[in-house]
């Protein structure tokens, strides 16, 4: 009987580790950001206290501003940081209905391979042709679940990537000062989306 080459059994992949209980960080995140911009928003209405007058009001002046410039630092790089993990936690939850679609596929291709060792463990000569093109077929649907099983794993670290490098964008002093310049992002807009998403059930 003709040697027929049958694809390797498909192994399990991992789970992705972040789980849907995540989302308790993005909420915890979200309450922050809220209250340091309600902070920011108080420190940039404030100024000279009413009837101080020469080196007074002017420390005062002063004083206020370099407060308000650290609070906007900090606003910012949680705005900042809240987005990141928000769209990083939306790109995980759909991984990981990829990744069901995906472990369905090869449970169901592992008793495909299953079912033609059984075949091919009882057939006559006659048979072989038709094995070898159930085998071929089979080694190309196995090929094509690797392949999607490949670009699933390239999301993953795509999807973590960009989330680590928006965080690591303000995670110091200097760089949530150098966020409220002229690099600074829409905090108006930032402000609508935050409230949108405060919004949600989800």
């Amino acid at each position: 009987m003709t040697t027929i080459t049958v694809a390797a059994w498909l192994p399990v992949e991992p789970e992705p580790q972040v789980q849907p209980t995540a989302s308790a960080t993005l909420h915890d995140l979200r309450a922050a950001a809220t209250a340091i911009s309600d902070v920011a928003s108080w420190a940039r209405a404030e100024g000279q206290p009413p009837g101080w007058l020469g080196r007074s009001a002017e420390s005062a002046n002063q004083a206020v501003a370099r407060f308000t410039h650290d609070v906007e630092a900090v606003d910012v790089a949680l705005q900042k940081a809240t987005l990141a993990v928000d769209r990083f936690l939306s790109a995980m939850a759909d991984l990981r209905t990829s990744y069901a679609e995906l472990m369905r596929r090869r449970i169901v291709l592992n008793a495909e391979r299953q079912i033609l060792l059984d075949l091919i463990g009882v057939a006559t000569g006659a048979q072989s042709a038709h094995l070898v093109k159930l085998a071929a077929d089979l080694t190309r649907q196995m090929a094509r679940y690797d392949a999607d099983l490949g670009a699933w794993r390239d999301q993953i670290a795509n999807a973590e990537d960009m989330c680590i490098q928006a965080l690591a964008s303000v995670d110091t002093v200097a760089e949530g000062s150098c966020a409220t310049r002229g690099t600074r992002i829409d905090t108006a807009t930032l402000a609508a989306e935050l409230g949108a998403l405060a919004d949600d059930s989800d």
